[in-house]
């Protein structure tokens, strides 16, 4: 079975494993004022978290709860890996949605 990705696909590199954290201001961007830090690790604190950025992340595998365990808690760290979203990808704007809603 193909299936047809929609969208637009962000390589971000080298960054894994051979970027310092300190570099991690280099992979701020923002979407409609919303400022989205994006790293391979997730990170404790990121550039902007205490003004409300969204940290995307991926590297640890972790299943849908994660998500879910960080929203309850307040923490705009999202892992946007397959594992950690039902197996299949996971748009930018489902994101913020997601943080958007109460639920």
């Amino acid at each position: 079975m193909n299936i047809r990705l929609l969208g637009q696909v962000v390589l971000l590199g080298d960054i894994c494993h051979h970027m310092p954290v300190e570099a991690a201001n280099d992979t701020i961007t923002s979407l409609n004022g919303e400022a989205i830090v994006l790293m391979h690790y997730p990170m404790m604190s990121w550039p902007k978290s205490r003004r409300g950025s969204i940290h995307l992340h991926g590297h640890i595998h972790a299943d849908s709860n994660y998500n879910w365990r960080n929203k309850e808690q307040g923490i705009k760290r999202y892992d946007v890996g397959v594992d950690a979203n039902n197996f299949v990808p996971i748009s930018i704007k489902q994101i913020l949605q997601f943080y958007s809603t109460d639920n």
